[in-house]
């Protein structure tokens, strides 16, 4: 193992200690979409903190860590350190592996960052606060075009759910995109439902996936309204709304 991911596992521990925090490293985008044709893509990073951190950038499968061994990419530099207010381009490059050639995978970009802080011997540093961003790395083969975010929507199938243990809003994607939902929520002219904040807002290509709703009591209506919101491939946020049947 090396010297930087020991000191990460060291310092962990101080991250759950220490209240609320927020990442300084900034990205140049808020995803990356991969095209198989692609020779690499390229991220400009920015440490916006008043101080110097340590970084290490690797590609997992979302639950894993710089150990994974199963990633079709490869981030150019791996590890280096910023200085306060730099910014620094780094390269990610698909190494050939073979995935799904009818519809996207998705894999993750982590930026683990730790501040660097200095004693009073220039030549002594120590590290006491890790924070790891993830952002989303889309790949998407040959064969699958630049979509319309709205002729996605109009593919997506609902279906919402009501039972005496649990409100569920069912949606069914059929589409090979990754579709990423955010605000969804359910409505009638007597209440209003949210999705519960731990779901996954993700919906894989030929998936289906039921939602938990908040308000189990949400009263039956021949109307209800979904409304929801789906991010396209620049992060930007789509809006709409349907009836359900």
């Amino acid at each position: 193992m090396n010297k930087f991911i020991q000191f990460s596992m060291i310092f962990i521990p101080a991250l759950c200690c220490a209240g609320i925090s927020h990442a300084g490293l900034l990205a140049s985008a808020t995803r990356v979409i991969y095209q198989q044709n692609s020779n690499e893509k390229s991220l400009i990073l920015a440490n916006t903190n008043s101080y110097p951190v340590l970084t290490q950038i690797w590609v997992d499968d979302g639950h894993t860590g710089p150990e994974f061994q199963n990633s079709p990419f490869a981030v150019l530099p791996p590890v280096f350190k910023l200085s306060a207010k730099e910014n620094k381009g780094i390269r990610i490059i698909y190494n050939g592996m073979t995935l799904p050639a009818d519809r996207e995978s998705l894999y993750w970009l982590n930026l683990y960052e730790i501040p660097a802080v200095k004693k009073d011997n220039p030549a002594n540093e120590y590290l006491n606060l890790a924070m790891n961003t993830q952002m989303k790395i889309f790949y998407r083969p040959e064969g699958l075009k630049d979509y319309n975010v709205d002729e996605l929507q109009q593919q997506v199938q609902q279906t919402l759910i009501h039972n005496e243990k649990a409100l569920k809003l069912e949606l069914k994607n059929p589409t090979p995109y990754y579709l990423n939902f955010t605000n969804l929520s359910i409505s009638n002219d007597q209440a209003v439902s949210k999705i519960a904040h731990e779901e996954d807002n993700i919906l894989a290509p030929f998936s289906t996936k039921a939602y938990t709703l908040q308000n189990l009591h949400y009263p039956e209506s021949p109307t209800n309204i979904l409304k929801y919101q789906l991010i396209d491939d620049s992060g930007n946020s789509h809006h709409y709304s349907t009836i359900l049947k």
